[in-house]
């Protein structure tokens, strides 16, 4: 599909997604370099620190640096305090200061006073890698990683992760090149729900911490754990502009 197209059948179809609770681009930002919600919902997320866009052929994307500990930022609210079926993804371009390090794509996750939620992040290891938590503490984590099987700097990536209650948690990584995704799940002692955390909702990093270098054009979340067709819809729908 010609890019030219493919922006708009994105967006179109994104905002169809059962239980669509907040979706943004490097696209929309408002006056108050704020990102507005494509949604309709009004969840307009606040850049903390600087901002900075760039743009991939027709696509902006916003540009996180480390060094300027850029990320960001909407506080807690019952639409992203979700606790049963949710499903978030992104599209990510990492830098090579990305490489070797912590690394928050999207979270409501802070281990200080167990305010653990969910989160999708890269792990030291490169692994990329979805959680969830049912108490908050440490010991009540499901997790899905990739073993460190995909990752490499300057290459755009589709990461979506998945908590179906009481059934599995999902992670599936799509390559832009060459089109290939891959699905990584885990089916035990999944809990029945997430709990619910007054962390902030972010992006670009985790934990407070563990801040992203790289680049994010697009990114969503909903309340609902949604079939493996539907994400691999969002990742082919979207694809075109990112190649």
């Amino acid at each position: 599909m010609d890019s030219t197209y493919a922006w708009g059948q994105a967006i179109g179809g994104m905002t169809l997604i059962p239980a669509l609770r907040g979706l943004w681009s490097g696209s929309s930002i408002d006056e108050h370099k704020g990102i507005v919600d494509l949604s309709s919902q009004g969840r307009e997320i606040v850049a903390m620190n600087t901002l900075t866009q760039g743009r991939y052929g027709i696509l902006p994307y916003i540009d996180f640096t480390i060094a300027a500990s850029e990320y960001l930022k909407r506080v807690t609210e019952v639409g992203l305090e979700i606790t049963t079926g949710l499903t978030c993804w992104a599209w990510v371009y990492f830098d090579v200061q990305s490489s070797g390090a912590e690394t928050g794509i999207i979270s409501k996750w802070y281990t200080v006073g167990d305010k653990r939620g969910y989160v999708l992040y890269k792990s030291a290891g490169d692994a990329f890698t979805f959680a969830i938590s049912s108490t908050g503490h440490a010991g009540a984590v499901a997790t899905i990683g990739d073993a460190a099987a995909n990752y490499t700097i300057s290459k755009w990536w589709f990461l979506a992760g998945r908590f179906e209650p009481s059934a599995e948690v999902a992670l599936m990584v799509g390559n832009a090149t060459s089109g290939a995704y891959t699905w990584y799940k885990n089916a035990v002692a999944i809990p029945a729900t997430i709990y619910v955390t007054d962390e902030a909702f972010e992006v670009g990093r985790y934990d407070r911490d563990n801040y992203l270098d790289g680049r994010i054009p697009l990114f969503g979340i909903a309340a609902e754990h949604l079939t493996d067709t539907e994400v691999w819809n969002i990742f082919s729908q979207t694809r075109p502009l990112m190649v």
